[in-house]
């Protein structure tokens, strides 16, 4: 079995990602360190 690459996270990470495909998305990811993501994504239409 192959140990983990991340043992613990010591400080929040934050993480936002913006790209089109038909149309354009996001997502705005923060990872807190007791490994509980909370995201918010969002879509938009095509203008």
């Amino acid at each position: 079995m192959t140990e983990p690459a991340i043992v613990n996270i010591t400080k929040p990470i934050n993480l936002k990602i913006t790209k089109e495909v038909n149309g354009s998305w996001f997502a705005d990811l923060d990872i807190e360190k007791d490994d509980y993501i909370a995201p918010d994504c969002y879509v938009g239409e095509p203008e």
